[in-house]
């Protein structure tokens, strides 16, 4: 078949050819903006003939699985979990706050609304309403009972999943995007924390990544238009759903604009720099369609508009510190924590791996070319499968993990973070072409978008993370998470070592066995009534159910108060609850300027029941001080601890329980009546 020389640049290190024959055929009306080569050309580097569609659009590759196949593969992945998550969902890992992390604090206030009260006037708390709407609808079909929150967040995960191939499918094989899904599922399904208002947020966020991602990598026209539209839109939407996350999201895509118009700036791409102005103009149209969301979000649930913009917004950054301990909190993410292990066989490994990128493709063009080879779809997706199924059988035969098993499964939690180092060099590299004059415009649009869609990923983890002072971009179930898995499996691919990829999807699914499922095994007496009805209880647990028990048979008719408010363990008790207008009093979630009311309030109505857990102030102080150490939820709790328990309550018991795997004790207090 005869080859013609469709090069910009031909040399002797790498040329281009088109096939004359029927692959390197294109539509007549195929968009053409924005597009390098045709898909049928060939690339040789170093030797080696490779096929490279270096196109914004990708063109259907007769070595990828059928979509059929892989929809089959996808299907039996969401088989596989839904089977993990029937024996996983009901086990509760987190019995109190400081156990492990904040779980079901959505439901019990959801419960609140729809219900004659105004949101953010009557009752105050700095949550958008968007969660809490999801919450009291799942709560219409499935009770309002902490079961109900759990199976949303394991609904959630499971859309994670399918969003991280989508994600991915513009950049890479129809294989490799499942591993992504597979690797980005078992990492959202071991996390902590199980608060309904993050996992709905986050969803938002993977959505708009998605609608991102293909937006970067479709031809100007019509889809490119609708995609970067739903991208703001989805971006924008999150601000109804949690406030951190919802800036994360917008600002991380109009700085990834921002930095894509550099790139092409510095580059001499005129043409390129349009584009990305149009982009922007229909990502801000988006934004505006978000907005309105926001506020038909706030009319449905009929809140307060000054008041929630007050608790949203104004309280916002008092709650967590200050703009001061904010910004502080973002230097220490970027220059003080560590991005990924750089131990000495690690550095080894990848200098490695970056020599053997650089040797077959000098110019690092990750993300331009995709393998020519069919992926592995089939061993993918049985992998993918069986991890879950093992689990599932796990949780079912009450196996017990060894403390070397589960140490080993929790440094397989640091995978991920190799694709932040793949970011690193990657963003370095493009300055430092575009700079020099080396950047070839279309060949070198797709590795530069690529760039974009990490940094935007990147920063909604910074910013969504922003209020504590510990960097952990895959604690949380943030977009980053299949955008550095994707990021590491190309690197993989770009070097040639496909057959790295299943091994490296079996350390990811590796975290399913770590200390959550170890949390799981121990949690098998079934509970049968009150809010925890439907759900298994360890140890732990039980002392939680019968603290609650004995709280409730106290109060009677009367009301019990938390300190430091566990809104779950207060749902639990199910008694009415003082009348204050903070809804949670906890120190990020309680402002200021409520405690002189509610103090006065507390104080002509005074609790019957007072639950104190942990009852040594300085195990609570120390979790208060992650975001604030002058709270008015701790001044709150000191009026209490320190003056009104000891004058107006007497002690009734003392249950043994744990905060932060330190030997506690939660202290049922009755009113002298």
């Amino acid at each position: 078949m005869p080859l013609t020389d469709c090069s910009a640049n031909s040399d002797v290190r790498r040329k281009e050819f088109r096939l004359a024959g029927r692959q390197g055929r294109r539509s007549p009306d195929a968009p053409r903006v924005g597009a390098g080569p045709s898909p049928g050309c060939l690339r040789i580097v170093e030797g080696d003939l490779v096929a490279a569609p270096l196109s914004s659009e990708r063109p259907n590759d007769p070595a990828d699985p059928s979509p059929l196949r892989t929809a089959a593969g996808v299907a039996s992945l969401s088989l596989a979990f839904a089977l993990y998550a029937v024996a996983a969902v009901p086990r509760l890992t987190n019995n109190l706050v400081g156990d492990s992390e904040f779980t079901g604090w959505t439901g019990p206030v959801a419960e609140r609304f729809f219900t004659g009260e105004t949101p953010y006037r009557d009752f105050v708390l700095p949550i958008p309403p968007g969660a809490f709407v999801v919450l009291w609808l799942a709560q219409r079909l499935m009770g309002e009972r902490l079961l109900t929150e759990l199976v949303v967040g394991a609904v959630c995960h499971l859309g994670m999943a399918w969003l991280a191939y989508a994600i991915c499918r513009p950049w890479a094989s129809r294989a490799t995007s499942l591993a992504v899904a597979a690797a980005s599922l078992a990492t959202v399904v071991q996390l902590y924390k199980e608060c309904a208002y993050d996992h709905t947020a986050q969803l938002l966020v993977w959505g708009a990544a998605c609608a991102g991602s293909w937006g970067l990598t479709s031809a100007a026209g019509p889809r490119r238009t609708r995609c970067w539209v739903v991208a703001g839109a989805l971006a924008m939407l999150t601000l109804g759903f949690k406030q951190s996350t919802g800036v994360g999201a917008v600002a991380g895509w109009v700085g990834g604009l921002a930095l894509a118009w550099v790139l092409a700036a510095v580059a001499r791409r005129p043409s390129a720099q349009r584009l990305v102005l149009a982009d922007a103009r229909h990502f801000g149209a988006g934004l505006v369609l978000g907005a309105l969301g926001v506020g038909l979000l706030l009319l449905i649930t009929g809140s307060s508009f000054p008041g929630f913009l007050q608790s949203a917004f104004g309280d916002g950054a008092e709650l967590k510190g200050g703009t001061g301990r904010l910004l502080q909190n973002l230097v220490g993410y970027l220059f003080q924590f560590e991005t990924w292990p750089a131990s000495l066989g690690f550095t080894a490994i990848a200098a490695w791996v970056l020599h053997r990128i650089i040797r077959r493709d000098p110019r690092l063009r990750l993300g331009a070319t995709r393998p020519a080879a069919r992926g592995p779809l089939v061993l993918v997706g049985a992998l993918g499968c069986a991890f879950f199924v093992a689990a599932a059988l796990a949780l079912g035969s009450n196996v017990e993990l060894r403390p070397a098993w589960l140490t080993w499964a929790e440094r397989m939690k640091y995978v991920p973070s190799f694709g932040l180092l793949v970011l690193g060099l990657l963003l370095a590299w493009r300055l430092v072409r575009s700079e020099s004059g080396e950047d070839e415009g279309d060949v070198d649009a797709r590795p530069r978008a690529l760039v974009v869609l990490g940094v935007a990923t990147l920063a909604c983890s910074l910013l969504h993370n922003l209020s504590s002072p510990n960097y952990r971009p895959f604690y949380d179930n943030n977009p980053i998470i299949p955008v550095s898995f994707l990021l590491l499996l190309l690197a993989l691919e770009h070097a040639a070592l496909p057959r790295l990829v299943p091994a490296v999807l079996v350390l990811a699914l590796g975290v399913l066995f770590g200390n959550k499922l170890s949390y799981h095994l121990e949690a098998t007496d079934p509970v049968t009534e009150g809010h925890w009805a439907g759900l298994r209880v360890g140890e732990r647990g039980r002392a939680v159910v019968e603290a609650a028990r004995r709280a409730r048979e106290l109060a009677g008719d009367d009301t019990v108060l938390v300190l430091p408010e566990d809104v779950a363990l207060a749902r639990l008790v199910g008694s009415p609850r003082p009348p204050i207008r903070g809804a949670i009093v906890f120190v990020d979630q309680y402002p200021r300027r409520l405690l002189r009311a509610d103090l006065e309030a507390l104080e002509r109505q005074p609790p019957k029941v007072v639950i104190v857990h942990p009852a040594k102030p300085e195990l609570w102080r120390s979790m208060f001080a992650i975001w604030s150490t002058q709270s008015a939820a701790a001044e709150l709790n000191l009026r209490f601890i320190e003056h009104w328990l000891p004058a107006r309550y007497r002690l009734d018991s003392v249950h043994p329980t744990r905060f932060a795997r330190t030997r506690a004790e939660l202290q049922i207090w009755v009113r002298n009546d």
